[in-house]
């Protein structure tokens, strides 16, 4: 007798679908730290620019309406968007504060990086938080 039975086919089929049950989610990990570690990049070429601005102009924002527009808005930079990165200007109790700023970075909805935002702020200190809930207790680098 030779050739394969309907039972080794099955247990073939099975030990596949068990390795890539087990593989996908690891690929998939992998995928998000690739793309988070290319929006850090971006976040701190943005930083970079406001460095410039800040020597430039005397503060991150020359009042509460005039912002600087930053050169990378959205990662990637052609084809679907992932992140939308946005200026945040840092403003305490109505208090004009020039010298802070955050860049955030915001997924897509609907998307495998949708879980998390990434930011930065004027001293280069990058932060990963949930979506919906950046707190320092749940945010991390």
């Amino acid at each position: 007798m030779k050739g394969f039975t309907l039972l080794n086919l099955l247990f073939a089929l099975l030990l596949v679908a068990l390795l890539l049950g087990l593989a996908y989610p690891t690929y998939q990990t992998y995928v998000v730290r690739g793309h988070h570690a290319k929006v850090k990049a971006m976040l701190l070429e943005n930083a970079h620019f406001m460095t410039r601005w800040y020597a430039e102009h005397g503060g991150y924002r020359l009042d509460s309406t005039h912002m600087p527009n930053l050169p990378h808005t959205r990662y990637p930079e052609e084809g679907s968007t992932l992140f939308q990165v946005v200026f945040v200007a840092n403003n305490v109790k109505g208090n004009d504060k020039r010298d802070e700023f955050t860049i955030r970075a915001t997924p897509s909805k609907n998307t495998l990086v949708a879980a998390e935002t990434l930011e930065i702020d004027q001293d280069g200190n990058i932060q990963i938080c949930p979506v919906g809930k950046p707190t320092a207790v749940t945010c991390h680098q």
